[in-house]
């Protein structure tokens, strides 16, 4: 297992797509957070156009969040959702997420996903104990036939 993680996690910087955004999102000096509310509604576009269909098969919004500079007085949690779709025939459940630091949390709905719908993944980064540049990964396993979907985080936290 141990053998298989390491090999995923060296193959994982070619296996992203170029979703990164140059600029923090709209609300970056709120206390509560860094929401990409409205990042997302542009991705979501993308999302309804219709892709190639497998039995069962899991579309992420993005895989790859950038969010530049963020100052840690100002920003103390940086959340965002990341939106999944269900581009296959089947139902697909969100067995579990797991992080690649203890900063980093996600929540998700246990229901199923149906087929041609979506669902949200609650993302929250904390960034109280983060310096400099950082770079965090999900892992989004699901009853999907790609099995685990992989969510690179990426920053610098200033003070």
């Amino acid at each position: 297992m141990k053998k298989a993680l390491f090999t995923v996690l060296l193959v994982m910087p070619v296996a992203f797509s170029n979703c990164d955004t140059n600029e923090s999102p709209n609300s970056t000096d709120n206390k509560e957070g860094i929401t990409h509310t409205d990042w997302e509604k542009n991705v979501r576009k993308d999302l309804s156009k219709d892709s190639v269909e497998t039995t069962e098969s899991l579309q992420l919004s993005c895989n790859r969040y950038d969010f530049g500079i963020v100052s840690k007085r100002k920003v103390k949690n940086i959340q965002f959702n990341i939106e999944m779709k269900n581009v296959g025939t089947k139902p697909i459940a969100i067995q579990k997420v797991d992080a690649s630091c203890g900063c980093l949390s996600a929540s998700f709905n246990k229901k199923p996903i149906p087929p041609a719908q979506t669902a949200q993944l609650a993302v929250n980064v904390d960034t109280r104990n983060l310096k400099g540049q950082f770079s965090k990964v999900l892992f989004i396993n699901s009853t999907a036939e790609e099995g685990i979907k992989l969510v690179r985080i990426v920053g610098k936290i200033t003070d």
